[in-house]
């Protein structure tokens, strides 16, 4: 699956499994956790992250520590 969007103010295009990576990387960064709105702003991206991070916690990927906000699981 292939998402257009913008990162840094220019045209990209990413699959669905790059954006993951990309944001278990960033969060590992912050292991107090991040909310989705705070990591497509870190990341630079447009897109709403809500519904992808939801995914990536139904599966293993993240952890919902509170409403609102994500860790690596």
């Amino acid at each position: 699956m292939i998402h257009k969007g913008r990162t840094g103010g220019k045209g990209s295009e990413y699959s669905t499994g790059d954006m993951r990576r990309r944001i278990v990387a960033l969060l590992q960064e912050y292991p107090e956790g991040l909310s989705p709105v705070q990591t497509r702003q870190l990341l630079g991206i447009d897109k709403s992250l809500g519904s992808t991070v939801k995914a990536m916690a139904r599966d293993g990927l993240l952890r919902r520590v509170e409403t609102g906000r994500y860790v690596v699981a």
